[in-house]
């Protein structure tokens, strides 16, 4: 099935993916130039990262991320080069946002002084960002259904391990649960393996977010996050990036750098690693969602020219393939081949499969008439 094989439009990828892939690729050539063949490798191992994380926060809704290690004023590396410095756009949340990590930064660096005072370790600095619009420019169209605690965990030794757990505010007591001014980055004072048992005295059985896979629809605990976020911490996984990291730091220490002579990125190559994942949850699922991204909050699809993410019935065709317009989608080969009936069609699954209701394309159907199926819970 051909999705979004159209021409480049950064800003119609940035609006649907929340990802600016001519920023990426810009960057990656800032990284050849430098750092010469070590630059790709860097950029293939983060990139490689960036689509995991893409795939498992936005196509498959886990609330929690995976771990994200960043060094001293928040570097990706631990080499202090502007190339590796966490950068935020200014015009997020009308610079709300970016005012808000360099308070993290600043919590993180008192955190860390601390930390080398009092020989401590993984004590918790902890952020929460908001729901709601993104901001204006380019950010109007985007929209944060959900939001974020960035939990921090910092190390004496230049180094913080962060996390970022989404929140559904309709079901959850933020700001009980932080218990102060919570658009302000703050410094817990205790360790993760301290705040984890402090806050599951409490939390552990409150639900804070319900993940929204068609497939495996299920609700997370605060308990449920904080024991994954600990199984992750203390992983062999962990580990082996902590490894692949110090092994760049030792050759970027190097001063001498191989040059680079193969092909530039190639623009779509680099979309299509963020389009594969949900090519395969069409294929899967007969439908796809981008669950709290920011493309789920433009609320038409005239918007994006049809790439709108946020119809709420799983019988729009729009919402189901990606990109195509109805007459596009009648001939995507991935659609139900039974002949019963004729016309392009793929069957309601229902709940857990009960249904098979046959739903023709293109008829704006909205909800089924066998079950009653209309959106996904």
């Amino acid at each position: 099935m051909q999705v979004l094989e159209r021409e480049r439009n950064p800003q119609a990828d940035f609006e649907l993916f929340g990802v600016d892939i001519s920023q990426e690729l810009k960057r990656r050539s800032a990284l050849i130039v430098e750092f010469g063949q070590l630059g790709v490798e860097i950029d293939d191992f983060e990139h490689q990262r960036m689509e995991a994380a893409h795939e498992r926060e936005f196509v498959d809704d886990i609330p929690y991320s995976t771990a994200q290690i960043y060094y001293k004023d928040l570097y990706t590396l631990p080499h202090e080069h502007p190339l590796f410095r966490m950068n935020i756009d200014p015009e997020e949340r009308g610079g709300l946002t970016k005012l808000g990590f360099e308070e993290l930064r600043a919590r993180v660096r008192e955190t860390r002084e601390a930390l080398k005072t009092n020989g401590r370790k993984n004590e918790v600095v902890i952020w929460y960002s908001p729901s709601g619009p993104a901001g204006e420019g380019r950010f109007e169209k985007i929209y944060y259904d959900a939001g974020r605690i960035y939990l921090s965990i910092v190390q004496p030794d230049d180094f913080t391990v962060s996390f970022d757990i989404k929140v559904d505010e309709n079901i959850f007591p933020i700001s009980s649960f932080l218990n102060q001014n919570h658009t302000q980055p703050f410094r817990t004072g205790i360790t993760l393996e301290e705040f984890s048992d402090k806050v599951k005295k409490e939390w552990a059985d409150k639900q804070i977010y319900i993940r929204q896979r068609f497939t495996d629809p299920r609700p997370y605990t605060v308990g449920d996050i904080l024991t994954g976020i600990e199984a992750e911490f203390f992983s062999p996984e962990f580990a082996d990036q902590m490894a692949k990291i110090l092994d760049f730091q030792n050759r970027l220490a190097n001063s001498t750098y191989k040059g680079y002579n193969g092909p530039a990125a190639d623009y779509l190559a680099r979309r299509n690693g963020y389009l594969d994942p949900i090519r395969e949850a069409i294929r899967r699922d007969g439908f796809v969602i981008l669950y709290g991204c920011s493309a789920t909050g433009v609320r038409t699809e005239s918007d994006l020219s049809g790439l709108s993410f946020n119809s709420k019935s799983i019988f729009d065709t729009s919402f189901r393939i990606v990109g195509l317009t109805a007459e596009e989608a009648k001939k995507d080969p991935n659609l139900c081949k039974c002949g019963n009936p004729s016309a392009a069609h793929f069957h309601c699954p229902g709940e857990n499969g009960s249904c098979n209701l046959p739903i023709i394309v293109g008829e704006g159907t909205t909800s089924c008439s066998q079950c009653g199926m209309d959106k996904i819970c």
